[in-house]
């Protein structure tokens, strides 16, 4: 089991910026979000990550709550980029420029682009700035990174646990519909002016057929290919059968005679005998491996990314800012890492997102 590789995460990132909306350009009249153990994350950093995911939850909505929520959902998917830096500074092993040019250096050969250039003129017509798409391109190499290294070997699939993915994956199988035919056919003459004649002949035929005729005697009549031991005791799936076939028995009930149908250059006429459930289509333990260790892996690294999180956040200092009113008396020290800083105050009114307006004094938290 493998984490992403640098190339699909560079390409992420690449149609993260491309696919934009101008709104991840606009700069607001800034001010601080929060403070991460003296680390300021600005207002104009929540939307240059997420302002087109905030357009899209509240677009033209003008009540405060709902871009303030957006606001501080993106906040907090920053809040933990910023503790996951943090937790690589303290292992020397944070992500350089020279990564990040590399990086790049991978978009512009997979996506084919001539040069660096080029790529930055598609990112900056696309609303983002080339700094942020750096930034952007740097905290996915810090995602893998962190991953790798502090997550990684916290994380084991025991064998009994794939077993038993395996177990439950068979449950949701469901047995394929399959149907039971009888059938005749004839080839029809390579003439197609001549169709219509044979067409109307044997409409004529189940029209009798229809209307108490015998079936068998109709098929030892007009079966000229043989048709009718190919299908005696076989199923079929709808998908298995052409698809002017599988349309004609699909509309037809248990007994029913259809209309003559045209496939493959061949006259059919069938007869829905059955329906019933087929055998599952039950792929090995083998080949269902891979994709049931990766997927206990990821949901396994989801659980540990969110244990360290929580942890991480105990023993940090962190004040949100963003739609509250400060409040010094809530600050206590975090745990080693020194006394949460002075509340910084915002120095002008954000052109979006909404302050606290019910008056309480907001509710900052020291996250835990």
């Amino acid at each position: 089991m493998t984490l992403r590789p640098l190339a699909s995460a560079a390409r992420a990132v690449l149609a993260l910026g491309l696919c934009a909306s101008a709104m991840a350009a606009e700069r607001v009249v800034d001010r601080v979000a929060a403070v991460v153990d003296g680390e300021v994350i600005a207002l104009s950093d929540v939307y240059a990550l997420g302002g087109p995911f905030i357009e899209e939850q509240c677009g033209a909505v003008a009540a405060s709550t709902c871009r303030t929520d957006a606001e501080r959902d993106v906040l907090d998917a920053l809040i933990r980029r910023t503790l996951q830096q943090q937790a690589l500074r303290d292992l020397d092993a944070d992500v350089g420029p020279s990564e990040v040019d590399g990086a790049i250096d991978t978009v512009v050969r997979d996506n084919q682009f001539p040069d660096r250039e080029a790529l930055r003129a598609e990112v900056e017509r696309s609303g983002l700035s080339w700094e942020d798409y750096r930034e952007e391109l740097r905290a996915q190499i810090r995602e893998m990174r962190f991953n790798e290294m502090v997550l990684r070997n916290r994380v084991t699939i025991p064998e009994d646990e794939i077993a038993d993915a395996y177990r439950r994956l068979l449950l949701t199988i469901e047995p394929p519909q399959v149907l039971r035919l009888s059938a005749a056919a004839q080839t029809l003459p390579t003439d197609p002016a001549m169709w219509p004649e044979m067409v109307q002949q044997a409409r004529a035929a189940v029209a009798e057929v229809r209307s108490g005729g015998d079936w068998e005697a109709f098929v030892a009549a007009w079966d000229a290919l043989g048709l009718a031991p190919v299908f005696a005791g076989r199923t079929f799936r709808e998908d298995e059968l052409a698809d002017a076939l599988s349309s004609a028995v699909t509309k037809a009930a248990i007994g029913e005679v259809t209309d003559p149908v045209i496939a493959g250059g061949i006259l059919y006429v069938l007869r829905v005998d059955a329906r019933e459930e087929g055998d599952k289509d039950v792929v090995s333990f083998e080949d269902a491996r891979p994709q049931l260790e990766q997927r206990l892996f990821e949901e396994r690294m989801a659980d540990v990314l969110a244990e360290w999180e929580a942890r991480a956040r105990r023993d940090a200092s962190i004040r949100i800012v963003l739609g509250n009113a400060p409040s010094k008396d809530k600050d206590r020290p975090s745990k080693g890492k020194g006394a949460a800083p002075e509340d910084p105050a915002p120095e002008a009114a954000p052109a979006q997102g909404a302050e606290d307006d019910d008056g309480d004094g907001g509710d900052d938290t020291d996250a835990g």
